[in-house]
C-alpha cells in the first residue's frame, strides 16, 4: 500500500527526490510504500545521479529534453486549438513588443533558467506527463486505514523556484 508519492521537477527536484529515495529505499525495498516520479529536460543530471548505482529508474523518469521550443511555438502560431491558444497567451515578449526568441534546438541541456522554455516541455510531453502521474496516483485510490477510513495520500513536489525546468513545471503539475 502506497504511503507517499514524491515528484521531482527539474534538476534540483531530481537531486532532492533522489536523496529521499536513498533514505527511504532501505525501509521499502519492494518499492510499494513510496512512489517516485522525476521530470526534467536535462538527462545529464539523471546520469550523474545514477553514476554509481541506479537511483532513478528510467520508468520513473519523464524526459522533456527533446523539446524544441521554437518548433512548438511555430506550430502554435498556425493553430487555433486550445493548447496553442494557451501557449501563445503565456509566451513572454523579450523586451521588444512582438519579439519572441526561442531556442531552435532541443532542451536536452536544460531550460537555461528560463521558465517559459521549460513550459514548452509540458506542451510537447503532456500525454506522457498525465499518464505517468495518473498511473502513480491510481495506486492511492481506495487506500484505507485499519478502521476502514479513506486515507488521503501524502504527495510531495520538489522543484527550484529559481531555475528553468523545475520552476516552469511547478504550477502546472500542482
Amino acid at each position: 500500500m502506497a504511503k507517499a508519492y514524491f515528484i521531482g521537477l527539474g534538476g534540483c527536484g531530481l537531486k532532492t527526490v533522489s536523496e529521499l529515495y536513498k533514505k527511504l529505499h532501505p525501509q521499502d525495498p519492494t518499492g510499494e510504500d513510496y512512489l517516485f516520479t522525476y521530470i526534467d529536460t536535462d538527462e545529464k543530471t539523471l546520469d550523474a545521479i545514477n553514476h554509481d548505482s541506479i537511483i532513478i529508474r528510467r520508468s520513473d523518469f519523464i524526459n522533456l529534453g527533446s523539446t524544441n521550443p521554437h518548433q512548438i511555438y511555430q506550430r502554435a502560431t498556425n493553430s487555433d486549438d486550445e493548447v496553442s491558444m494557451r501557449l501563445k497567451e503565456w509566451a513572454i515578449e523579450q523586451g521588444i513588443p512582438g519579439h519572441l526568441t526561442f531556442p531552435n534546438q532541443p532542451l536536452s541541456d536544460g531550460a537555461q533558467a528560463m521558465r517559459m522554455f521549460g513550459r514548452f516541455g509540458i506542451v510537447k510531453e503532456q500525454q506522457a506527463i498525465l499518464t505517468g502521474l495518473k498511473q502513480k496516483l491510481a495506486l492511492f485510490q481506495d487506500v484505507r486505514d485499519y478502521d476502514g477510513q479513506v486515507v488521503d495520500p501524502d504527495i510531495w513536489v520538489f522543484a527550484s523556484s529559481c531555475g528553468g525546468t523545475g520552476s516552469s513545471l511547478t504550477i502546472d503539475i500542482l
